[in-house]
């Protein structure tokens, strides 16, 4: 097909072509970030004049494994514009990678993980002349003391247009911000150290000072710095979108349950049947309460003891109502996939921890219907496209993380869903931390919409 862009796709193109050193594509899943940044990667290609000592313009990736290994070579198979660039993926045994490095390509494609052997000193001088970076997700840089973040950092100098992407640029709010606007701009807008970010626009608080909370300006007065650089835009106002029906399935826990449950969080230590739970800290009590509130909860052994069967119930009738409609699962622990596989049988086949090529082939099973329940780690989610074959998603526990709460909904919420609505189930436990976690949720959602407003506000959208 011929790539006819949406207005906004335009802008994009344009924005990543004319930025002089960098730009972000601060767009939701499914409005086409990656056709957008090989479009715009072709331009400057066509146009970029033929010096001897430059060479042809290439350009590295680094994107999640899904993505890599579906999204940017579907979305080059897929647009006519696009077909004559050639994509080397830089994953595998390092004699794999090797010979993808030496490969003559136009796009290189690694995952965050590779990260460290790319840049290590052996395959230094296998590198091809990279001068545009396109990262994928950057919210994977969004920590600025990660030695990924530190490992591109040296190396950014190299490259003459760098490009972020992500839909969720802010998770957990401002400090978020840091890590990726760097990767983009190597420091101009929000300075270079990430402690200088934190003096000018937070202030400390909490025991110690441990935690540091922005000031009162700091959402205009970062996202108005930014704002140049960036394109930042909802799926809702430029594609036809499904509805998102929220559905909250409350259980109760029964006494034992509740009783185990108040004693872990009271005395960090209870016994289910002949096993002994113990948190051994604060943060490890948080774990177990989410456990316990789950229907299983590891033991001091690592061993997993059952508590009740509440959220499984709850599942069961979520499958019987939907009558055979396929089903996206989230589950968090090991002990909940196991459960859910052993009530669903064969028909549920878990995707977390797939090999690229086998996740790819479940995937098309999926869609053709050959598999009725797809189950997965948020941490999964990326790159997937399944709304043409299912619009029910179902949390079975509640998760503190945005980002990926976001990535999985908008497996089925995004453009293309064949059904007008999207069903979204959250199983909850009520009377327990099921309802702290689902507060924080809102509030932080609440945070990234001010600074998705902010920016588009001075963006001029």
């Amino acid at each position: 097909m011929k790539w006819v862009p949406h207005d906004y796709q335009r802008k994009g193109v344009d924005l990543l072509c004319r930025q002089p050193g960098g730009a972000g594509l601060l767009l939701d899943p499914g409005m086409g970030k990656s056709s957008i940044a090989m479009a715009a990667y072709l331009q400057l290609k066509d146009n970029m004049p033929k010096q001897r000592d430059i060479g042809p313009l290439k350009m590295l990736v680094i994107a999640p494994i899904q993505p890599m290994y579906s999204t940017w070579p579907n979305e080059l198979a897929k647009w006519d514009q696009l077909k004559g660039l050639r994509i080397s993926i830089v994953h595998g045994s390092p004699q794999k990678r090797v010979r993808a490095l030496e490969v003559d390509a136009d796009i290189y494609i690694v995952n965050p993980e590779g990260i460290k052997w790319l840049f290590a000193k052996p395959q230094l001088k296998l590198h091809p002349d990279w001068r545009v970076l396109c990262v994928d997700e950057s919210t994977k840089f969004k920590k600025s003391d990660t030695k990924r973040f530190k490992t591109v950092k040296h190396h950014l100098f190299k490259f003459w247009w760098r490009w972020i992407m992500t839909g969720t640029i802010a998770p957990n709010g401002l400090e978020d911000l840091f890590g990726q606007v760097y990767m983009m701009d190597r420091g101009n807008a929000l300075g270079v150290y990430i402690t200088h970010y934190r003096q000018k626009y937070f202030t400390q608080v909490g025991y110690g000072g441990y935690k540091w909370v922005p000031n009162l300006t700091a959402t205009e007065t970062v996202t108005k710095a930014i704002a140049p650089q960036v394109l930042q835009l909802k799926a809702e106002d430029y594609l036809t979108m499904p509805d998102m029906v929220k559905i909250e399935r409350e259980v109760e826990l029964p006494s034992a349950a509740q009783a185990t449950y108040a004693e872990v969080e009271d005395e960090f230590i209870s016994e289910v049947s002949d096993q002994t739970i113990v948190a051994n800290s604060v943060g490890a009590q948080g774990i177990k309460l989410r456990q316990i509130a789950n229907g299983a909860v590891y033991d001091e052994n690592g061993e997993p003891a059952l508590v009740h069967n509440e959220k499984l119930r709850a599942l069961e009738t979520i499958v019987e109502e939907t009558n055979g409609h396929p089903l996206l699962i989230m589950y968090e622990f090991k002990h909940d996939r196991l459960r859910i596989q052993s009530l669903l049988g064969n028909e549920c086949v878990c995707i977390t921890g797939m090999s690229a090529s086998t996740l790819i082939n479940t995937v098309d099973s999926f869609n053709a219907g050959e598999v009725k329940y797809l189950l997965m780690h948020p941490g999964s989610a990326h790159g997937m496209n399944i709304q043409k074959s299912c619009h029910h998603i179902v949390w079975f526990s509640i998760i503190w993380d945005l980002e990926l709460y976001i990535q999985s909904t908008t497996r089925l919420y995004r453009q293309g869903q064949s059904n007008p609505s999207v069903m979204c189930y959250h199983i909850v436990a009520s009377g327990t931390i099921d309802r702290v976690i689902s507060k924080a949720l809102v509030g932080k959602a609440t945070t990234q919409r001010n600074i998705e407003e902010n920016l588009r506000k001075y963006c001029g959208l």
